[in-house]
């Protein structure tokens, strides 16, 4: 009997599933993007707030009114607070500078992370500024409860951006590396399909790929782009080459066809109709003998004797 070991799924998969392996990519892509979009905010907000300095923070700003679309109050000269970095290097710290007698200003300071004017908010990362100008016609009053809601929603936006750019590079990556999967695959295992070189490449890209991203995430290691395209490009090919000559070998229901072709045993089938005939002889001999004659007896003719007196019994007078 042929003992087939077809029992790994992802052999099974990349040998008789269907298409290259995008649907796999896309569940796995998209559940680490959900992870990265939820954790990535509370893990941002807890090492922002270490020792309550955010907090601490934004209790420090000055309750803000705002009317006709421009701070009235309070009223800043060049008023300076530096954000301290949360990992305590004192270069990375952000300089704001709030100075509300003014509508607008040309250029700002190259070490001001932002600048504040009585209409517009000045944004800058060293490389590239960007201006948010308030609404004509609104009035609010900022409250230190506002700011933090802002701040809250404003970093579970950025995680939520973050999450998708995670789950489209991780489609977008499986496509590139699939290309050179593709040339090198063609020159190894030239009846090997396109499509099962995709499935073979499909789980150890979002496997090798998913721990680098949540690795880097989380802090425990960082991965190289290069590196996880490697190790997931040779473990492809070896799945490819495998799972390949393992189909040749073991086709789908094989087990089925090695149960029909059982060779059946000789004396089983001899003794069991031995069996059937020992059985059939003891219910004959067990069945009750019918009272009907048969057919086939000759009845016997009964011949009466002639001549004989027959004494006749006298009546009592």
């Amino acid at each position: 009997m042929n003992m087939c070991r077809c029992n790994c799924p992802i052999r099974r998969y990349v040998a008789n599933g269907r298409g290259i392996g995008l649907k796999v990519v896309t569940l796995v892509g998209l559940l680490i993007g959900l992870i990265i979009a939820v954790s990535g905010p509370v893990i941002f907000l807890r090492t922002l707030n270490i020792d309550g300095s955010l907090d601490s923070f934004i209790n420090s700003l000055p309750i803000v009114k705002i009317e006709n679309g421009k701070i009235v109050d309070p009223i800043y000269d060049n008023e300076v607070w530096i954000i301290p970095d949360s990992a305590g290097d004192t270069k990375n710290d952000i300089k704001v500078i709030a100075n509300t007698k003014i509508d607008d200003i040309d250029v700002i300071p190259s070490d001001v992370g932002a600048y504040i004017t009585a209409r517009t908010i000045y944004l800058s990362d060293g490389n590239q500024m960007r201006v948010f100008r308030l609404p004509e016609g609104i009035n609010t009053v900022i409250t230190h409860e506002v700011m933090r809601s802002t701040v809250n929603k404003m970093i579970w936006g950025a995680g939520i951006i973050l999450g998708f750019f995670i789950f489209v590079s991780g489609i977008l990556g499986f496509l590139v590396g699939y290309i050179p999967l593709l040339i090198v695959g063609l020159i190894i295992g030239r009846k090997i399909s396109a499509d099962t070189w995709g499935r073979a490449f499909a789980w150890p890209w979002v496997i090798v790929w998913g721990i680098g991203v949540l690795g880097g995430m989380f802090g425990w290691f960082f991965l190289s782009l290069p590196y996880i395209f490697l190790v997931s490009l040779l473990l492809a090919w070896i799945i490819g080459v495998v799972a390949s000559n393992q189909s040749t070998s073991c086709p789908l229901n094989a087990w089925k066809k090695d149960l029909l072709e059982q060779p059946t045993d000789t004396n089983e089938d001899t003794v069991l109709s031995e069996d059937v005939n020992s059985v059939e002889d003891i219910d004959a001999e067990m069945q009750p003998q019918s009272t009907a004659p048969k057919a086939n007896t000759p009845k016997k003719a009964v011949v009466k004797p002639k001549n004989i007196p027959v004494q006749r019994k006298k009546r009592k007078k």
